[in-house]
């Protein structure tokens, strides 16, 4: 097992890329491909939401959508934590408001 629980964002990140190679997933797949299996993920996600508090189904959803954009981001020759960085300084100082429906919209954004 690589890392632990205080590894971070990379937690277990390198498990996952040797499990992907040993299936030959980096061989045979595209980071387009493994995009559409993060959209698949991220689908039974929100099933699992949808369907009440079963914090295993939704455990194991934010689970899978996690390996898959470890691929995706392995596959487009980046790192995870270059790309949660990225995320985190563009949304860091921004400003905005919650909506009826639970959604953050950022200031100057189309209601």
């Amino acid at each position: 097992m690589y890392g632990g629980p205080d590894g971070g964002i990379m937690y277990r990140a390198e498990e996952i890329k040797e499990w992907a190679r040993d299936r030959q997933i980096y061989a045979k797949s595209t980071a387009h491909a493994q995009a559409v299996c993060a959209l698949e993920e991220v689908t039974e996600l929100v099933k699992a939401t949808l369907a009440g508090d079963d914090k295993l189904a939704i455990q194991d959803a934010i689970g899978d959508v996690y390996v898959t954009l470890v691929n995706t981001a392995e596959m487009a020759r980046l790192d995870m934590e270059s790309c949660v960085d990225l995320a985190v300084n563009t949304i860091i100082n921004r400003t905005g408001k919650m909506n009826a429906a639970g959604k953050f919209e950022k200031d100057g954004e189309a209601a």
